[in-house]
């Protein structure tokens, strides 16, 4: 299976790294508070490991059953997650500042869901590479990004456990 996303989505343009759109990016997270206990030079340094590639409208961002060897932060646009269960096709729209890839990242398990570009958007994408060596070069950083990765997906196991609303399962992607 393709763990490399611009192999996975070929009709994605290589913008550059996220420190290019340093502003952009954390323009892009800071509502959702995900880089709350991260410095400004700590962020920047995080910039340095994403890279950004643009995606038309329609394009495959993640497919269900593949492999999790990336995840990825919405910095401009919007896209749907879309996941199978019990026959019924569940949505949910995802934002700029919004993580998705994450449980497979953490887990190397199959993606449960597939997400898809409403119109053209941009991602910052953190490859198993670059997070390895991030861990090499900068561990406390790496170790910081992995606990935000964590809370981000526990908060999102306990929307699931506590809403009554199924559609609460395409948040987990």
């Amino acid at each position: 299976m393709t763990t490399n996303f611009a192999d996975l989505q070929p009709a994605s343009e290589p913008l550059g790294t996220a420190s290019d759109f340093v502003n952009e990016f954390m323009d892009a997270v800071k509502p959702k508070h995900l880089f709350d206990n991260f410095s400004e030079p700590e962020a920047a340094l995080l910039s340095n490991y994403l890279e950004v590639y643009g995606l038309p409208r329609q394009a495959a961002v993640l497919r269900a059953g593949d492999e999790g060897q990336f995840m990825a932060f919405l910095v401009t646009g919007s896209a749907v997650i879309e996941r199978q269960m019990d026959g019924k096709t569940l949505h949910s729209t995802i934002h700029p500042g919004d993580i998705l890839g994450e449980l497979s990242f953490i887990d190397g398990k199959a993606r449960i869901a597939t997400c898809t570009t409403l119109e053209p958007s941009d991602f910052a994408v953190l490859s198993m590479d670059s997070f390895n060596a991030l861990l090499v070069d900068h561990p406390r950083l790496g170790n910081k990004l992995m606990l935000m990765l964590l809370s981000s997906a526990t908060a999102k196991l306990r929307q699931v456990a506590t809403s009554p609303n199924m559609a609460a399962l395409t948040s987990l992607v």
